[in-house]
């Protein structure tokens, strides 16, 4: 094929509908030693605002989360995990996510600071 096949614009006469759930950046802070809040916020196309998910975190290294599975609706667009991390943990990782008809999951890791 040549470029100009390429170039091309695709013909699309009827779009079909679609939901799509993309997550954001994870913002993490340090309440106090020990104690962090995760913000984990999505956006997305194709939902209703009082779509009900379910928001989900959980950790390993026996790092617990207050609430690993929340009922919510899309609108939220974001919710704060607390995270309480054992004196000995060094780095924290955790899986995150929402769930409806439509969902994501995807891991993060940070260092915890001295």
């Amino acid at each position: 094929m040549t470029v100009a096949v390429y170039a091309k614009k695709p013909n699309i006469n009827k779009p079909v509908a679609f939901h799509e759930v993309l997550p954001q950046k994870l913002v993490v802070t340090q309440v106090k030693s020990g104690i962090f809040h995760a913000e984990s916020r999505w956006h997305g196309t194709g939902m209703h605002s009082d779509e009900l998910v379910f928001k989900r975190m959980s950790c390993k290294n026996g790092v617990t989360v207050n609430e690993t599975n929340v009922k919510g609706v899309f609108s939220d667009r974001k919710h704060v995990f607390e995270l309480s991390v054992p004196k000995h943990v060094e780095k924290v990782e955790c899986v995150r996510g929402i769930f409806d008809i439509d969902s994501f999951r995807f891991s993060a890791s940070f260092a915890v600071p001295k």
